[in-house]
């Protein structure tokens, strides 16, 4: 009976300590004993994860607590949607998950999930090329992140395949065609792309092409944004 009481005040020791340790955000653990794990290794580049490891690394050498660290984290590194920290006997586990990219600015910035805008290099190459690419005509890009939300959502991925995406405003957008960039698809942002009538404007293109109207460089514009019907013309 004594050995039966005995263990249980042991466990209850034990267990009245880890719960100490976790409210208090468990100050003992060093430098060397912090691990950071990072969710999503997809997308974010090496390179920036190394910045954010770093950072990581002073606070833990600090003795910081969770909550600070999570909040030193967050302001330093915006793109950071989830930051979880738990406690192993071994020390303590960060995990990290990003704001996911969802296209690219310019080839220079990346419009996110969270409707946010960050610079391209935050994020790895590979997941870069499997999104879509649009560019914008205006200097100020938080201007457009309407618009880039409601084209993000008219357009299928394979319009982004076949023809490269130029968002001038909400009822300027330029489909210019890969292969034969010669040819322009003139829309708007809220009219939608369907199938039918990019089928017709291939239509028109080939019949340009038959007619060797893009001999000697000459540009044409299928104009969409019409009721009833397409208006083609020489740029």
């Amino acid at each position: 009976m004594k050995k039966k009481l005995l263990f249980v005040a042991i466990v209850t020791i034990i267990f009245l300590i880890l719960i100490g340790l976790r409210r208090n955000s468990a100050p003992l653990f060093s430098v060397k004993e912090c691990q950071c794990y990072q969710v999503q290794d997809a997308f974010l580049s090496d390179t920036y994860f190394s910045s954010i490891n770093n950072v990581l690394s002073d606070l833990c050498q600090q003795q910081c607590g969770a909550q600070i660290i999570i909040d030193s984290l967050k302001e330093q590194f915006p793109v950071l949607d989830t930051i979880t920290i738990s406690y192993k006997p071994v020390g303590m586990r960060v995990t990290l998950l990003a704001d996911e990219p969802i296209c690219t600015l310019n080839d220079s910035h990346v419009f996110t999930s969270q409707h946010k805008i960050f610079p391209q290099h935050f994020f790895s190459v590979d997941v870069l090329a499997d999104i879509p690419a649009i560019e914008v005509m205006q200097n100020d890009l938080d201007l457009v992140l309407g618009d880039v939300s409601s084209l993000l959502q008219g357009l299928s991925s394979d319009v982004y395949q076949g023809y490269k995406v130029e968002l001038n405003n909400e009822h300027c957008l330029h489909l210019i065609d890969k292969q034969q960039p010669d040819f322009m698809i003139i829309s708007s942002v809220a009219q939608v792309q369907s199938k039918k009538l990019l089928a017709q404007c291939k239509r028109i293109k080939e019949t340009i092409d038959d007619k060797k109207g893009f001999d000697k460089g000459v540009k044409w514009v299928a104009d969409t944004r019409f009721a009833h019907y397409i208006v083609a013309y020489k740029a």
